[in-house]
């Protein structure tokens, strides 16, 4: 075995600096510009590297076994008294070797680089690699895959890529969903990451020795050496996979009428009426807008509303983002950037890292960094931090849209409410208790500012201004800020007013505060199915619950695409459990054109089971077994038998008359044996001894 890792690595080695040299290349374009960039390296370095390392990974396979899949080549390979599964893994071990210095020692390289360069100058660290190292070391399974396809025995190239489709599709979910969820997600989706890459691995690398070991010998259809089960398992998912990537893809490209994007809301109007809205998007610009209304809990017919302003003043309640039970990679999470009410050009950008709020100026030069503890101006000078902080982002607004605030940043977590002074870099205490949402409804002519927050069923109102009395609160009746949807929000001071009692929030659910023009306030609470209640803070009112509309995202393929491009287990397992979850809460509108493609889907992939396994030797049991693999997994099964099922050669048998593979012992129909073939006298017989030759 050492003899064979040898020889493989002094081989394979000499590619090396190949990679080497493009990943460098590759990695070091990621190097940050600004402190914005910096604080995505980690989620940004992802993609590239997972490109390169793919791509030498499969340069490396290749290398490694298109030269000695030669007939003199493999001879001269398999002379060696090492056993062919020896030989595998010293190509597999050898390969890892060279891949490793080209890959990651270009992002160790980077690690260091950043970790020199320090947070005094951007928001960077050393441990923003380690979600691209990860990745790359996944991506050496590439190099196997390559292995697997070279020694497999397919008759054509769409078969024979099938590891290959297989490995891409499922890498392509993992990266994708690691740079989506690298700022933080539930524990349950990294168990799920998880398991796919080990089932990933553990059947490539097996398929890979399988087809280098057995398949690589050609042994006849019917031999038990072509039955693998990761490697069966590993060609099914590819041929489902791949069907589905292709129907999909043909599916949403074809040309078709789009449907009006349409988005139903509650609204409460200056006259007190509680209304529902309808916001339709035209199918061919959705930039153009038509509003509609009607009686909320009515058929009637929605009426085009053409002027706005009627609608009162509302706040959507920004709720906590970095949950307790989130993972996260990240080191830095970028928050915003930021101006104060006198310096409109002194922007300051603002970085979350373990809980501490990196300031950084407009030459990304560090302000400071700042905890409920103070402000600090080195790391090592740090003491306590923020406990799972969420920026306030909508401050004020109205039924349609929430105000992003550009100034002083309002900051809450499991302690309380701050907002960040940035004259002075510092963090001022607004709320000492725990919160899980806040937001401000501005002043108009009748009533004045209030700030809201909610934390386990209790709603607090305050009442709010301005700390400097020459500063002003912005007004909801600002035809900038309306048109702009941007307010500045100046250093403010908060006191407690009122106390409401409320049902805990949801998971699922989106909260607004409305003020009517009267002075009262509602709490709107909306869950995914546009349930809506209309609970009234005031103890003279009863609760409304309103379902209106489902929101319909105007595109008609959506349904297709999920019959005819998922397996039906899947398209109509999960929208069969949606349907049974949401039965108390109401059901979301699923055509019966859906179930009618679904099962034309089964019956399709039935049929043309029944066809392609009739020719190939297969038992009525291992028969049966393929069609019900067909109904579960639809069309994609058809290419899977072909990969999996050789079509043997056949010939009629003299018992049952009907068509017997020829390299089997028995039928597999009628189980009888071969008639043996005429003796013609030269025959030597497993029964008789060997004469012994004599010389003399």
């Amino acid at each position: 075995m050492k003899a064979i890792f040898v020889k493989e690595l002094r081989d394979v080695i000499r590619l090396a600096p190949v990679g080497f040299i493009f990943t460098t290349a590759f990695v070091f374009m990621s190097l940050p510009d600004s402190s914005y960039a910096a604080s995505m390296v980690d989620s940004q370095l992802v993609a590239p590297v997972a490109l390169v390392g793919g791509l030498f990974a499969i340069a490396l396979g290749l290398y490694q076994s298109l030269p000695d899949s030669r007939a003199d080549a493999r001879g001269y390979l398999l002379h060696r008294t090492a056993t062919p599964s020896e030989i595998y893994w010293g190509k597999v071990g050898a390969g890892f070797v060279a891949y490793l210095i080209a890959t990651v020692i270009p992002l160790l390289m980077l690690g260091v680089r950043l970790a020199w360069i320090g947070i005094e100058v951007m928001p960077v660290s050393a441990l923003q690699v380690l979600p691209a190292l990860l990745v790359s070391v996944l991506m050496y399974l590439m190099h196997p895959t390559m292995i697997w396809i070279v020694y497999r025995d397919a008759r054509w190239l769409g078969t024979r890529l099938l590891p290959a489709v297989f490995v891409s599709t499922v890498f392509g979910f993992v990266v994708g969903s690691l740079i989506q969820w690298i700022h933080g997600t539930e524990l349950f989706t990294i168990t799920l990451l998880l398991a796919a890459v080990l089932m990933v691995a553990l059947i490539v690398l097996t398929s890979g020795r399988h087809a280098f070991t057995a398949l690589s010998f050609l042994p006849p259809p019917s031999s038990p050496k072509r039955r693998h089960l990761p490697s069966a398992l590993g060609l099914l998912l590819g041929a489902v996979m791949g069907y589905g990537v292709v129907v999909v893809f043909v599916l949403l490209s074809l040309p078709g009428e789009k449907r009006d994007r349409k988005i139903y809301q509650v609204v409460l109007d200056r006259d007190g009426q509680w209304w529902e809205v309808e916001q339709k998007y035209s199918a061919k610009n959705w930039n153009q807008q038509a509003i509609a209304k009607r009686p909320i809990n009515s058929d009637e017919a929605f009426q085009e509303v053409s002027d706005t302003s009627p609608w009162v003043d509302a706040t959507p309640l920004s709720m906590q983002t970095w949950a307790h039970d989130h993972y996260s990679l990240a080191q830095f999470e970028f928050l915003g950037q930021f101006g104060t009410r006198t310096r409109r050009g002194a922007i300051t950008t603002l970085i979350q890292s373990g809980g501490k709020l990196l300031a950084y100026g407009a030459s990304d030069q560090l302000l400071g960094i700042v905890t409920p503890e103070g402000t600090f101006h080195h790391p090592n000078e740090v003491t306590g931090g923020f406990q799972n902080p969420s920026l306030g982002f909508y401050m004020g607004g109205d039924w349609k849209n929430g105000y992003s605030n550009e100034a002083n940043p309002v900051i809450f977590h499991d302690r309380g409410v701050y907002q960040i002074d940035l004259e002075n870099v510092v963090a001022r205490e607004l709320v000492d208790h725990p919160v899980e949402g806040l937001g401000m409804i501005f002043e108009n002519d009748q009533h004045p500012a209030s700030f809201w927050t909610i934390n386990q069923g209790s709603l607090i109102r305050y009442d709010v201004k301005p700390l400097n009395p020459d500063d002003s609160m912005p007004r909801n009746d600002d035809q900038v800020i309306r048109d702009t949807s941007i307010v500045s929000i100046p250093q403010i001071v908060i006191s407690e007013a009122e106390r409401f009692t409320v049902e805990p929030i949801g998971k699922h659910e989106t909260l607004r505060v409305v003020r009517s023009t009267e002075g009262d306030h509602y709490l709107l609470r909306n869950d995914l199915l546009n349930n809506i209640q209309i609970v009234p803070l005031a103890d003279t009112e009863e609760i409304i619950s309103v379902q209106t509309e489902q929101n319909d995202n105007g595109n008609e393929s959506e349904f297709a695409v999920a019959a005819w491009g998922f397996p039906p287990i899947i398209s109509a397992g999960v929208y069969a459990l949606v349907v049974l979850f949401t039965s108390e809460v109401g059901r979301l509108p699923i055509p019966a054109s859906l179930w009618i493609m679904v099962s034309l889907h089964v019956a399709l992939s039935i049929g043309v089971m029944i066809w392609l396994t009739r020719g190939r030797g297969l038992s009525t049991r291992a028969r049966t077994m393929w069609v019900v693999i067909a109904g579960l997994f639809g069309m994609g099964t058809s290419l899977a038998v072909v990969a999996i099922v050789p079509k043997p050669i056949m010939v009629p048998c003299p018992r049952c008359e009907k068509l017997r593979c020829v390299d089997q012992e028995r039928c597999e129909l009628c189980d009888q044996l071969f008639d043996p073939p005429p003796a013609e006298g030269i025959e030597i017989l497993e029964s008789e001894s060997p004469r012994r030759l004599s010389y003399t």
